[in-house]
């Protein structure tokens, strides 16, 4: 998957009437390589078994 990035080059085509603001431009977008990842799915018991270690990883950190 590619994902557009920055513009770069870019050029005034044309300034509003008090000639300093921009009305159109061109200029070319950069692009990178981007991945998606899937959302994690947990059952019932994957989230009680984390939750369980995260407890006691809590419990050991606080004594």
């Amino acid at each position: 998957m590619r994902k557009l990035a920055n513009l770069t080059a870019l050029n005034v085509l044309e300034t509003e009437a008090d000639g300093i603001t921009p009305k159109a431009v061109s200029g070319i977008l950069s692009e990178k390589q981007v991945s998606t990842k899937k959302a994690r799915v947990m059952t019932e018991e994957q989230r009680q078994a984390a939750g369980d270690r995260l407890r006691k990883l809590r419990e050991e950190s606080a004594k």
